[in-house]
C-alpha cells in the first residue's frame, strides 16, 4: 500500500490556532485561552516541522507557551482567592509581569524560527506563495518577511499593552509633596480599556493577514506537493520516531489526567470536575491504541462508564449541597437518601477510577514489551541479549507498579473523604444542638 500525507489538512489546524491567539489579554485575564490556540498550533506544525530544524525548534517553544499560558488558570484562582483588595491588585502587577516577560522570551524567537522555517522551504521547494511581495508595496520584502516583522510587533505590544496598565498599582499608596494621594489606579478600568482597544484592532489586522497567508500556502499546490513528497520520502520511514512520540504525549496526557484529578473544593465542590481527568485519560488511550496492543474492550467500558460517573457526580454534589447541609441527615430522610446516594456514586467512581489504574499499567506494560529493550526499525528481539532485554524491562515495569499503588490509594482516599467529611459535620451538628 502507497504511503500518502497531506500537509494541507495539517495546516488547516493553523485557522483555529490563530483565533484564539489573536485576542488581547488583561493582565492574566484571556477570554480565549492562549493555550488552546497553541495546542492547534503545534498541531498544524507536527508534520511540516519534521522537515526543518527552525520549525522543529518554534514547535518545542509553543509546546512550552502550552504549559505557561495553562499556568495564567492558577493565577487566576491564586489572585481571586486573597481577601484584601490591595493584594488583588498587587498580584495582578506581579503575575502579569511574569508571564509577559516569559512570552516576550519565547514567543518571539519561536515566530521568527517559524517564518524562517517557511522561507527555507521556498529556496528548496517551488512555490508562489513564499516570495510572493505585495502589490502597491515599497521595498523588495516579500509577504513572507513583512508579516514576520509585524508579527513580533504583534507579540511584543501584546505582552506589554496587557501588563502596562497594571503599573498603576504602583501609586496606589504614594503621596506627592503635598500629602494629597496620588492614585493613579483609581483610573485603572479606563487605563485597560485604552490598552485592549488599541490591542484588539492590532490582533484583527494580524488575524485577518495571517488567515489570508495561511489560505494562500495551503493553495500553493506545487509547494503542498513539494512537501507532501518529502515526508513520505524522508520522514514516514522512521516508524520508531512516532512509536516515541506517541509515548511521549500519552505519558504527558496522563499527567493532566493526574492532576486534573486532584480536587480543589470550595464550599464542599469540587472546583476541578473529575471529568476534566476523565479527557486526560481518553487521550491517553487515543495515543496509544495504534502503537500497542490494548484490550480494547474492556478500556472503552471503563473510560465510558467513569466519564460518566464523573458527569454524575459533579451534577449530584452540585443538587446535594444547594438544597441540604452535612447536618441535615441527621432531622431529613431524604437528605440521608440522597446523601447515600451520592457516596455509592463516588464509590463506584472510585472503582473505575481504579480499573483504569488497571488498563494504564496494562498499557504500559505492554508498551514495554512490545518496543524497548532493543534498537526500534533495526533488530529484533532476537539480536539483542535476553537478560538485558528482561533487565530493562523489569525496571520500567517497577515504576508502572508505584503508579497503580499511589491511583489505589487515591482512590481509597477520595472516597474516605466522603465518610470522614460526613462525620465531621454531623458531630459539628451534635455539639451544636448540645
Amino acid at each position: 500500500m502507497k504511503k500518502t500525507y497531506s500537509m494541507k489538512k495539517s495546516l488547516f489546524w493553523l485557522i483555529p490556532a490563530l483565533c484564539f491567539l489573536f485576542n488581547p489579554n488583561i493582565a492574566v485575564i484571556d477570554v480565549l485561552p492562549d493555550f488552546i490556540g497553541y495546542i492547534f498550533l503545534c498541531l498544524a506544525l507536527s508534520g511540516i516541522a519534521d522537515l526543518n530544524d527552525d520549525l522543529a525548534e518554534a514547535k518545542t517553544a509553543f509546546l512550552r507557551m502550552i504549559f505557561v499560558d495553562a499556568g495564567k488558570i492558577l493565577a487566576i484562582f491564586w489572585i481571586f482567592g486573597m481577601e484584601s483588595a490591595g493584594e488583588k491588585s498587587s498580584s495582578f502587577l506581579l503575575w502579569a509581569f511574569v508571564f509577559s516577560f516569559v512570552e516576550l522570551i519565547l514567543l518571539i524567537p519561536a515566530y521568527r524560527k517559524l517564518f524562517d522555517g517557511i522561507l527555507h522551504f521556498g529556496n528548496f521547494y517551488e512555490s508562489e506563495m513564499i516570495f510572493k511581495k505585495p502589490r502597491r508595496a515599497k521595498g523588495e520584502k516579500s509577504t513572507t518577511e513583512r508579516l514576520k516583522t509585524f508579527t513580533v510587533f504583534f507579540v511584543s505590544a501584546k505582552a506589554i499593552l496587557s501588563f502596562l496598565p497594571e503599573l498603576a498599582d504602583l501609586t496606589n499608596f504614594s503621596y506627592d509633596e503635598r500629602g494629597a494621594v496620588l492614585n493613579l489606579y483609581q483610573y485603572i478600568g479606563t487605563m485597560r480599556a485604552l490598552c485592549f482597544i488599541p490591542m484588539l484592532i492590532i490582533g484583527l489586522i494580524w488575524l485577518v493577514r495571517m488567515q489570508r497567508y495561511v489560505a494562500g500556502l495551503r493553495k500553493d499546490s506545487a509547494l503542498m506537493q513539494g512537501l507532501d513528497a518529502a515526508y513520505v520520502e524522508k520522514v514516514l520511514p522512521r516508524t520508531g520516531m512516532f512509536i516515541g512520540r506517541s509515548v511521549s504525549a500519552a505519558c504527558v496526557a496522563l499527567m493532566f489526567a493526574a492532576v486534573l484529578s486532584l480536587d480543589f473544593r470550595l464550599d464542599h465542590i469540587n472546583l476541578i470536575p473529575d471529568a476534566l481527568s476523565f479527557v486526560g485519560f481518553l487521550f491517553f488511550y487515543c495515543f496509544l491504541k495504534k502503537r500497542t496492543a490494548l484490550k480494547k474492550g474492556f478500556w472503552t467500558l471503563s473510560l465510558t462508564v467513569y466519564g460518566t460517573l464523573t458527569v454524575v457526580s459533579t451534577v449530584a454534589q452540585i443538587l446535594f449541597f444547594a438544597r441540604y447541609t452535612y447536618g441535615s441527615l441527621l432531622r431529613n430522610d431524604t437528605a440521608l437518601m440522597f446523601f447515600g446516594i451520592l457516596v455509592g456514586i463516588e464509590v463506584l467512581k472510585a472503582v473505575f477510577f481504579v480499573l483504569i489504574g488497571i488498563c494504564t499499567a496494562h498499557s504500559f506494560n505492554a508498551t514495554i514489551a512490545e518496543h524497548t529493550g532493543f534498537i526500534m526499525s533495526q533488530h529484533s528481539h532476537a539480536d539483542v541479549i535476553a537478560k538485558h532485554v528482561q533487565a530493562v524491562q523489569k525496571e520500567q515495569r517497577r515504576y508502572v507498579w508505584y503508579m497503580l499503588v499511589a491511583m489505589i490509594l487515591y482512590a481509597i482516599s477520595d472516597v474516605a473523604y466522603e465518610i470522614l467529611n460526613v462525620n465531621y459535620g454531623v458531630m459539628g451538628t451534635v455539639n451544636m444542638i448540645f
